[in-house]
């Protein structure tokens, strides 16, 4: 007499096709991290571009730059050049930006403050890949200090 029912799987069947499935996820996993770091710092350097642009436009409007603003806070006189809503969301990972001015030895640049000083998020280096030269410490978008800058004026 024959029990096994033919529309049923084995144990072994279930289990070769969880390890198919783990195998795969594990192969698609690093890939799918890659194009999402990809795609955060294509954002936040398309943001840099537009910020770069409203606080350049405004220089030569009105012959100086912005004061030096707070973390997260909108300089005075940008507010109508750049969306808040994108100033104030920062960067994935949680780090914000700032609008420095005559700061650490530099004149204008747009900062990005790492979320409690963690200047080993890849998406840095990311940014400096696609906005810069690749290195973050030489060219316009370098770490100084406690800070990224996308440097405007030495």
């Amino acid at each position: 007499m024959n029990f096994r029912n033919p529309k049923a799987y084995t144990l072994m069947e279930i289990m070769v096709v969880v390890v198919i499935i783990g195998l795969l996820a594990s192969i698609a996993l690093p890939a799918f991290k890659r194009i999402l770091l990809k795609t955060h710092a294509t954002t936040v350097v398309n943001n840099m571009r537009q910020f770069s642009s409203s606080f350049e436009q405004y220089s030569m409007e009105h012959g100086y730059w912005p004061a030096d603003a707070d973390e997260n806070e909108m300089p005075v006189g940008m507010e109508t050049e750049i969306k808040a809503q994108i100033w104030h969301q920062g960067v994935p990972g949680g780090h914000l930006y700032e609008w420095d001015f005559d700061q650490l030895n530099i004149i204008a640049a747009i900062s990005i403050r790492p979320k409690d000083g963690n200047n080993s998020d890849p998406i840095f280096q990311a940014i400096d890949e696609m906005l810069d030269d690749g290195d973050i410490e030489t060219g316009n978008f370098v770490l100084n200090g406690d800070r990224y800058m996308l440097i405007l004026e030495r």
